[in-house]
C-alpha cells in the first residue's frame, strides 16, 4: 500500500508567532560575532587554567564586574571545548533561551485566562509579546556569545513564575526557588528577581496567612543567596554609585530611569524613548490600580505573574540607573547611555507585563481599551516601532559583521602587533597588560580556540617577491586623513618559492620587527592604512613588507622599500634648538639614574611656558640622546600654582605636564631623555632644563637613523 504523506500545514496563528523567530534566526546567523569579544576575553582566563589543570570551582564562581557567571561559565566552557569555542554555538543557545522564555509567556499567559485562550485578543496580545520579546532592538545580546546570560536569567524568571501559577504542588515553592538559584549565580540581576517574584509567592493559589509563610521563606532564601553572592566582593568596585551624586542630579536619573523603560520600543530616539517610558510605566501603575479598584485582591491574584515580570524590569531599571548615570553624564553619550541596546532584554518585560494586564479586560468587564479598534491600533503602532527598530538594529549588525572580520584578522598578528598602533589593540583593551593578551592568545590558539599564531620574521636573502608602492616616499601630517596614512602597490611574487593563494601581507618598519599594518590583496594589487601615531615625529621611516604563506608561521621578507616621515600639521620643517637663550620650562628629576626592562613603562613630569606671551605651549616632546626626532608626546594642562606664584603671573598657572613613556620606544643601553616644545615665534623646537639619564637593558636592537 502506497504511503502519502500528509501535507504539512502551518496554522495563521502559529506563523504569527513563528515570524519574528525567524526572522532573529536569520539576522543572528548573518551578522553574529564569531570570535571572543570584549569580556569575552577576561572570561578566557579559565581556559587557560583548564589547559593547565590549575582550575578549580572557583575558578568558576569568581566575581566579575559585579556578575558571579557560575552558570554562564558552565555552559561556556564545556561548549567551548566540543566546538572549539564556535562563538555562534553560544548565540544560538541564547536564542533557544528566548523562544523557550516566549512559549513560558505563553502559557502563563493561558494559565490566567483559560477562558479567552483561543479568541482572537488573546492571540494578538501573545503575539505581541513575542514580537517584543524577539525585537531585533536587543541586537548587541543578540549578536554577542556572553549574553546568552541575559537570556538564561530571564527563561529562569518565567520558568519560576510559572510554577507558582500552575496548579498547587507539594514542592512548588521549592521547585520555583531552583531557576532563581540559577539566576542569582548567571548574572547580578537575578538577585533580583528574589524580590520581583515575591508578590506571587505571596498571591499565587493561597490564603493569606500561607502566602505569608510562604514569602518569610522566599525572603530568607533571598537573605542567604545574597549573603554567599557577596562573599569575596571588592568594596572598591568602580561601578558602585555615589547616591550623594543621584541626588544632586534628581531630574537626569529620572530620565535615565525613563528612558530605560521605553528604550525597547524607542531605543534609537531619547525624547521617543522617554515618552514611551511615561507611557508604560504609567500604563502599568493605571492598570494595578484600576483593576484593584474594580475587583479588589481577585484582580491581583490573577495578575500576580505579570506584576512579579513588571517589578523585574523595573528593579532592573532601578540598579542600573543607580550603577550608570555618573558614567553617563562624565561622558558624551549622556541618555543616550540609557538606550544601549544590552538592556534592553530585561526592560522590555515591562511592555510584555502591560500587554499581559490589558488582556485581564479583555472580557469587556472592565473595558480598558476601546473595542477591536483599540487592540488594532495598539497593535499597529508597536509592530511600526518594532519594524523601525528593526531597520536600525540591521545597520548595526552590518557593523558588528566588520567588528567581527577586524578581530579575527587582528588575532592573526597580534603576536607582532605594534604597541604604537591601536587599531588592533582597541578591541582587547579588557586586558590591560599586552603581554598578558598575547600570553592569553597563545594558549587559546594551542586549544583550537582562535587563529593567533606565533609568527616570526625571518631574515632571508632568498627572492620571494617585491612591491611596487604606487607612494613615492611622502610626508604626512600627524592628522592626515584623520591620522591614517594610505599606501597603495603592487604584489609580484616568485611563483618558484611561493605557491600558495593563501597569503598574509603585513607593513613594519624596517628599523623593527613588528606589524603596523595587514594590507588587504585583491589580485596582486593592495592597499594599506597605517596609523600616523607609530611613526616618531620627523624621523625618516623605511616601510618593509612581509608576506605569510599558507599555514606557515614564517613572515618572509620582500624587496622594495618606501619611505614616510610624519610632522606636525603646518611644521614641515622645523629647526631643533638645544640650547636655548631663554628659559622655556624645566623637567623634574629623578632622585637616580632610572633602569628599565625592555617592555616597562615610566613617568616623567615637569612644566614649560613661554613667558608672558599671550600664547603659551600645549604639547611637550620627547627625544633621547642626540636625535632630532620625537618618539612621544604629552599635554599641558596641569595646574601649578606654585610656579605661577614664582613668575607672579597667572600665564604659568596651567603649565604642568606628566608624561607616560614606553621603554620599548628608546633603544637598549645608557640614553639621554630630553623633552622639547615648539615655539613659533622661532620657528623651532626649543629643550627644557634638564635631562634624564637612564639604561634600557638588554633587549632586540633596532637600527634608528
Amino acid at each position: 500500500m502506497l504511503l502519502i504523506p500528509r501535507k504539512i500545514t502551518i496554522r495563521p496563528t502559529t506563523a504569527f508567532y513563528l515570524i519574528p523567530v525567524v526572522i532573529l534566526m536569520a539576522f543572528v546567523i548573518i551578522y553574529g560575532v564569531r570570535v571572543p569579544h570584549w569580556d569575552e576575553w577576561a572570561i578566557a582566563t579559565i581556559f587557560e587554567k583548564i589547559a593547565q589543570g590549575k582550575a578549580g570551582l572557583s575558578d568558576f564562581a569568581e566575581m566579575y564586574n559585579d556578575h558571579r557567571y557560575f552558570f554562564l561559565r558552565l555552559i561556556i566552557v564545556p561548549l567551548a571545548f566540543i566546538s572549539g569555542w564556535e562563538k555562534i554555538y553560544e548565540i544560538l543557545i541564547g536564542v533557544l533561551f528566548a523562544i523557550l522564555n516566549g512559549m513560558l509567556i505563553v502559557k502563563i499567559s493561558r494559565q490566567c485566562y483559560p477562558d479567552i485562550s483561543h479568541s482572537r485578543q488573546f492571540h494578538i496580545i501573545n503575539g505581541l509579546s513575542c514580537l517584543i520579546l524577539f525585537s531585533l532592538g536587543q541586537y548587541q545580546n543578540w549578536l554577542w556569545g556572553l549574553q546568552l546570560g541575559i537570556f538564561l536569567v530571564n527563561l529562569c524568571v518565567t520558568t519560576s513564575l510559572w510554577v507558582l501559577n500552575s496548579p498547587p504542588a507539594k514542592n512548588s515553592l521549592i521547585l520555583a526557588t531552583l531557576p532563581i538559584l540559577i539566576a542569582s549565580f548567571t548574572l547580578a540581576q537575578g538577585i533580583i528577581a528574589w524580590l520581583a517574584i515575591l508578590p506571587t509567592v505571596f498571591l499565587s493559589h493561597t490564603p493569606i496567612k500561607s502566602g505569608l509563610k510562604n514569602s518569610l521563606i522566599w525572603l530568607g532564601l533571598f537573605a542567604i543567596t545574597t549573603a554567599v553572592y557577596v562573599l569575596g566582593y571588592d568594596s572598591n568596585n568602580p561601578s558602585n554609585f555615589n547616591l550623594l551624586y543621584l541626588l544632586n542630579h534628581p531630574v537626569f536619573w529620572v530620565r535615565f530611569f525613563v528612558t530605560l523603560l521605553g528604550a525597547p520600543l524607542g531605543f534609537y530616539s531619547v525624547p521617543l524613548a522617554n515618552i514611551l517610558g511615561v507611557l508604560v510605566l504609567f500604563s502599568f501603575g493605571g492598570a494595578i490600580a484600576w483593576g484593584y479598584q474594580k475587583n479588589g485582591f481577585q484582580f491581583l491574584k490573577t495578575v500576580a505573574p505579570w506584576i512579579s515580570l513588571a517589578l523585574f524590569a523595573l528593579l532592573f531599571a532601578a540598579i542600573t540607573t543607580f550603577g550608570r548615570v555618573e558614567a553617563a553624564l562624565f561622558t558624551d553619550l549622556g541618555l543616550d547611555f540609557a538606550l544601549g541596546s544590552r538592556y534592553i532584554s530585561n526592560s522590555l518585560f515591562l511592555w510584555v507585563a502591560v500587554l499581559q494586564i490589558g488582556l485581564y479586560f479583555a472580557n469587556g468587564e472592565v473595558p480598558l481599551l476601546p473595542g477591536k479598534r483599540g487592540l488594532t491600533g495598539v497593535a499597529i503602532v508597536i509592530i511600526f516601532l518594532t519594524a523601525i527598530n528593526s531597520v536600525y538594529a540591521i545597520n548595526e549588525g552590518q557593523k558588528y559583521r566588520q567588528i567581527s572580520q577586524q578581530i579575527t584578522r587582528c588575532l592573526k598578528v597580534i603576536q607582532v602587533w605594534d604597541d604604537r598602533s591601536p587599531h588592533c589593540w582597541r578591541w582587547f583593551k579588557i586586558i590591560p597588560s599586552r603581554d598578558r593578551f598575547k600570553q592569553t592568545a597563545i594558549v587559546l590558539n594551542d586549544l583550537g580556540f582562535i587563529d593567533s599564531p606565533q609568527l616570526q620574521f625571518i631574515k632571508s636573502s632568498e627572492n620571494y617577491g617585491a612591491i611596487v608602492w604606487d607612494n613615492s616616499p611622502g610626508v604626512f601630517s600627524q592628522n592626515h586623513e584623520n591620522g591614517r596614512i594610505i599606501l597603495h602597490g603592487k604584489l609580484q611574487l616568485n611563483p618558484q618559492l611561493v605557491n600558495d593563494n593563501n597569503q598574509l601581507m603585513i607593513l613594519s618598519r624596517s628599523s623593527e620587527a613588528t606589524a603596523i599594518s595587514y594590507p588587504e590583496i585583491d589580485q596582486h594589487f593592495f592597499g594599506a592604512a597605517i596609523e600616523t601615531a607609530v611613526f616618531n615625529l620627523y624621523e625618516n621611516t623605511s616601510i618593509q613588507a612581509w608576506i605569510k604563506i599558507g599555514e606557515s608561521s614564517e613572515l618572509l621578507p620582500l624587496a622594495g622599500e618606501t619611505q614616510i616621515k610624519v610632522v606636525l600639521d603646518g611644521i614641515p620643517n622645523p629647526g631643533f634648538n638645544r640650547q636655548p637663550e631663554s628659559i622655556y620650562g624645566y623637567i623634574n628629576p629623578p632622585l637616580a639614574t632610572l633602569t628599565f626592562n625592555p617592555g616597562d613603562r615610566f613617568m616623567l613630569n615637569g612644566w614649560a611656558a613661554f613667558g608672558d606671551r599671550d600664547q603659551q605651549p600645549d604639547r611637550v616632546f620627547f627625544s633621547y640622546s642626540d636625535q632630532d626626532f620625537f618618539f612621544a608626546d604629552t599635554a599641558i594642562d596641569l595646574e601649578t600654582p606654585q610656579v605661577a606664584e614664582y613668575f607672579h603671573s597667572d600665564r604659568y598657572s596651567k603649565s604642568g605636564w606628566i608624561a607616560e613613556l614606553s621603554a620599548p620606544d628608546i633603544p637598549p643601553g645608557e640614553t639621554t631623555i630630553h623633552a622639547w616644545v615648539y615655539d613659533p615665534d622661532r620657528g623651532e623646537f626649543v629643550t627644557l632644563q634638564r635631562e634624564i639619564p637612564l639604561i634600557i637593558l638588554g633587549g632586540p636592537e633596532r637600527d634608528h637613523e
